[in-house]
């Protein structure tokens, strides 16, 4: 990978030629990838009814449901104590043995729609409740975590001996 930079045409900043997207022919784009997402964005809610209407059609296509299923039933078949945990957790939710936060379990956050994220899945009642955003910065955080770990254990200038 080469470590040439070039300017953005949307924010003018000087970026590393990685973050920009590479068009099929192999030139890079004029506008960085945060720039592009944004222009994306903006342009998705002018038209926001055209594409909930689009998201709605295509989301009963039967490929893409079939597709669907078997992510789904391929994690569940991955991570079978992450599902039972789940699933134990949603049905003692449901019969009032476990009652669900009115917020976000994180200092500051007020967000009102939570989910429980399991710090133990053997302990599948044991939950935090947190919003969305919140749990995916989470799990973000603990895979990074686990990488480094992972790259440290590997590396023989690191292992005491």
């Amino acid at each position: 990978m080469t470590d040439k930079s070039r300017q953005c045409a949307e924010c003018g900043k000087m970026k590393p030629e990685s973050e920009f997207y590479v068009y099929t022919t192999g030139l890079l784009y004029r506008k960085c990838k945060k720039c592009h997402s944004a222009l994306s964005l903006k342009a998705r809610w002018k038209r926001i009814e055209y594409y909930r209407e689009y998201d709605r059609e295509r989301a009963h296509d039967p490929e893409r449901r079939a597709a669907a299923v078997s992510r789904i039933a391929e994690y569940q078949n991955t991570h079978k104590d992450r599902h039972k945990a789940v699933q134990k957790l949603n049905r003692a939710v449901k019969k009032g043995i476990v009652i669900k936060w009115p917020a976000c379990a994180v200092p500051g956050c007020h967000c009102k729609r939570v989910v429980g994220h399991h710090p133990d899945y053997s302990s599948p009642l044991e939950v935090v409740w947190m919003c969305e955003p919140h749990h995916r910065q989470l799990h973000a955080m603990a895979k990074k975590l686990e990488e480094e770990a992972a790259e440290r254990a590997s590396d023989p200038a690191v292992q005491v001996g």
